[in-house]
């Protein structure tokens, strides 16, 4: 058995990661304390903006914060940029020391400034990351290999093994033994074909396999909250969303029932122990460098702070937060609307995981959209699908619109 403080969650997102994370880093880092779980590593999708709220509670919640981000990445940018090629891959980098946050930062700056790339407007916006980027700021990071949307991993499960070693030796000649092949159980088949053949090319180049859980939101009953956020977040409900239930985040014993090796979970305690203590100064910027993060210019580079106030703050198209800015931060929490509104009462009494859904979105870092694109991504929201829910919730928010 596995203990708690010999394993360490490598791959988190919080609501950094504005299209699809969910969780809060308070409650990130109180369930990690409460677990017993000594340190976590926050990994946000190609954003650093919830570093200064994560260290603030991690050290709140005596964890060490390990800080990551989970970045797109393609061999050639440049190139994929030129053809319009909209295939790109997953890759967590996180910093060992103050020099490796500096390459990280550096990375995340570069990746949006000279390889911005949209495919259309109605697409996301990335920052591309690719091995010329790396190789330039390589001191200081450890990088895995990230989710089943890894290069190496999606190479294998294509049977382009060349591709696959290709990929993984240019990896492991910049970063050696910072470099760990990443692997999860979240019970779908396609990923286990993949993770079972990286296993196997881990063994061959005798690199080190970390079990990761690629948590999206805390609690499993939160999966249905976090498919509210992705599957709107084009301003239209897309009906997309994950596969399961299994993307929360997990204690050490239920990693290990998931059928992962207990030498892989405890791997990740190695990263940990890699990552020393960060001295750099968040709170005050140093410098006055223009640079694009998260697809906004600001006048302030170097500080974390000004990197949480210029990069978080992109339009999210997801229908539902409006309203829930609205509910809880202008003093009208939801105990109120519940006894006032008794049609609002009455789809909350009919469907408790609509109130659960609201209150864990409620404290979730997110952008807001204008009037009209809200309410169109609610008409396209199909009645059948979870009808109550989408009524409970279109009420809220013309309840917080009656209110501006």
């Amino acid at each position: 058995m596995v203990k708690e403080q010999d394993y360490v969650s490598i791959h988190t997102h919080t609501d950094g990661s504005h299209n699809d994370g969910i969780i809060s880093c308070d409650k990130l880092c109180e369930k990690a304390s409460l677990l017993g779980q000594r340190a976590v590593a926050l990994t946000d999708h190609n954003s650093l903006a919830a570093f200064p709220r994560f260290i603030t509670a991690a050290n709140k919640h005596d964890i060490k914060p390990i800080l990551g981000s989970e970045f797109y990445f393609v061999k050639n940018a440049q190139q994929s940029i030129q053809t319009k090629d909209n295939e790109r891959f997953h890759l967590v980098v996180i910093a060992k020391n103050d020099q490796g946050l500096k390459n990280l930062i550096m990375l995340h700056n570069q990746s949006w400034t000279k390889n911005y790339f949209r495919m259309h407007p109605r697409s996301v916006e990335r920052g591309l990351l690719d091995v010329e980027l790396l190789s330039q700021y390589s001191e200081g990071l450890i990088i895995t290999t990230a989710c089943y949307y890894g290069g190496v991993p999606q190479y294998l499960f294509t049977g382009d093994t060349d591709n696959a070693l290709s990929l993984a030796s240019e990896l492991k000649d910049l970063f050696g033994e910072d470099l760990y092949f990443e692997i999860a159980d979240h019970f779908i088949p396609d990923e286990t074909k993949a993770f079972e053949h990286l296993i196997e090319l881990a063994g061959k180049m005798e690199v080190k396999v970390v079990a990761a859980q690629d948590a999206h939101y805390l609690n499993k009953e939160d999966a249905f909250a976090q498919e509210l956020l992705i599957g709107t977040r084009f301003g239209y409900y897309s009906g997309f969303k994950f596969p399961n239930d299994q993307f929360y985040f997990k204690s050490a014993q239920e990693m290990s029932e998931t059928g992962l090796k207990d030498e892989y979970i405890i791997n990740t305690s190695e990263i940990a122990e890699k990552v020393g203590n960060y001295s750099w100064d968040y709170s005050t910027p140093k410098s006055e460098e223009k640079t694009l993060i998260n697809g906004a210019y600001s006048k302030t580079l170097t500080s974390l702070d000004a990197l949480s106030r210029f990069s978080m703050f992109r339009k999210i198209p997801s229908a539902i937060f409006y309203a829930y800015k609205k509910l809880f931060k202008e003093g009208d929490p939801l105990d109120t609307i519940l006894t006032e509104d008794p049609k609002i009462r009455k789809y909350f009494e009919q469907t408790p995981l609509l109130e659960h859904t609201v209150r864990t979105l409620s404290g979730v870092e997110v952008g807001l959209l204008p009037r009209r694109e809200l309410f169109a991504a609610f008409s396209s929201m199909p009645p059948e699908k979870f009808p109550l829910e989408r009524m409970g919730i279109f009420l809220i928010s013309q309840w917080a619109f009656e209110r501006e």
